[in-house]
């Protein structure tokens, strides 16, 4: 009825989804096709990490605005934590190869259990963020796959035009 966050809109699926793998995306980003092939070809819970350079390089997002997204912590290419709204010396520190994320997930039905186990964020809403978290924190492991590709962004009208240059002129691949 109301929008409580990104890990209640994944609840909600629970039904639909049954025991089966599945994709969870933000529905105002456009996804490059090798990121969702790259989280199909893993098995289990996987994250897209978007390297911040090429982002900037050949999506729409203007790099002053990415210095708010979320850092992605990985060792041996599994997830450790994604550092939300990191500070500029996070920012820093990570440097321009950072693994960013944008809410490219794959999720095997063990994520519907994390997302009951969480409680709102300070903003009122269930974070997936922080269900994945609770994912980790259960035993379950996150693969984090590396991308290096563009994003666009369609938050705003705003957007439109910069996605419609894009587009112009590439053949459509479903």
């Amino acid at each position: 009825e109301r929008p409580l966050g990104t890990a209640d809109a994944v609840l909600a699926a629970e039904a639909f989804v049954g025991d089966r793998r599945f994709a969870a995306v933000n529905g105002d980003n456009l996804y490059p096709a090798e990121a969702l092939e790259a989280l199909a070809s893993v098995g289990g819970n996987a994250l897209a990490g978007f390297d911040r350079s090429a982002l900037a390089r050949l999506g729409n997002i203007p790099p002053e605005r990415m210095a708010a997204f979320a850092i992605v912590e990985s060792a041996d290419g599994w997830l450790r934590r994604i550092v939300e709204k990191p500070s500029p010396e996070v920012v820093a520190a990570a440097g321009e190869h950072a693994l960013i994320s944008m809410n490219c997930w794959a999720f095997t039905p063990a994520v519907f259990d994390a997302c009951r186990r969480i409680a709102p964020s300070p903003r009122g809403e269930f974070e997936i963020v922080d269900a994945a978290g609770a994912l980790v924190g259960a035993g379950h492991r996150v693969r984090v796959v590396p991308v290096e590709a563009g994003v666009l962004d369609l938050s705003s009208a705003g957007d439109v035009a910069s996605v419609e240059a894009f587009l112009r002129g590439r053949a459509v691949r479903l």
